[in-house]
């Protein structure tokens, strides 16, 4: 069974772990930036950067999920782990 992990950033944005074990051995750990259940880019947990991000992204929101990745990075990338192994089919 997955591990979900998923942080609120307010104002509908979050962001999430995949749960798919097909995802979490696809690629390097990261999680997605959301607002509302629409991912909007991919920030890489080793070195806190983002893979892609649309310009309509509030500064204050990429600040705060930046902040939010340094300071809880190990929880998410040890959820991504045990995804990469146990994750959903």
């Amino acid at each position: 069974m997955p591990r979900r992990y998923e942080t609120d950033l307010g104002s509908g944005w979050t962001l999430e772990v995949d749960v798919k074990k097909d995802d979490c051995n696809r690629e390097p750990p990261h999680c997605h930036l959301c607002c509302r259940g629409r991912r909007y880019g991919q920030i890489w947990l080793d070195g806190c950067v983002f893979e892609k991000l649309p310009g309509d992204v509030p500064n204050s929101i990429i600040n705060l999920a930046l902040s939010r990745v340094a300071e809880c990075g190990d929880e998410m990338e040890e959820v991504y782990n045990y995804n990469r192994m146990y994750g959903a089919g």
